[in-house]
């Protein structure tokens, strides 16, 4: 790990197994933050178990993850992409 020395934290967003190895290394040199993964049910076993109390799962972090539409408290494009005005970059036009 070349750049080993260049971060402080590590936080590793995986639920495959192929990453146990660099979990391990991280948590053995205190780097490891956290590893996120979706859930309990498709996260490798061994991922979890090199993870140990690092890992978080991104349904517990709902709330501080998930996009919440509110008008921007200065005015700044206030309205300008909203579905009101018929205008949407994500929507295909017929």
């Amino acid at each position: 790990m070349a750049e080993l020395d260049n971060y402080d934290r590590a936080i590793i967003v995986s639920s495959d197994g192929d990453f146990y190895s660099l979990v391990n290394y991280l948590r053995g040199r205190g780097k490891l933050e956290a590893v996120l993964t979706s859930e309990v049910e498709s996260c490798s076993r061994i991922l979890l178990d090199a993870a140990k109390m690092n890992i978080r799962f991104i349904y517990e972090l709902r709330q501080k993850l998930e996009y919440k539409k509110e008008p921007p408290k200065d005015g700044t494009l206030s309205g300008a992409f909203n579905d009101d005005n018929n205008i949407s970059i994500f929507k295909e036009t017929p």
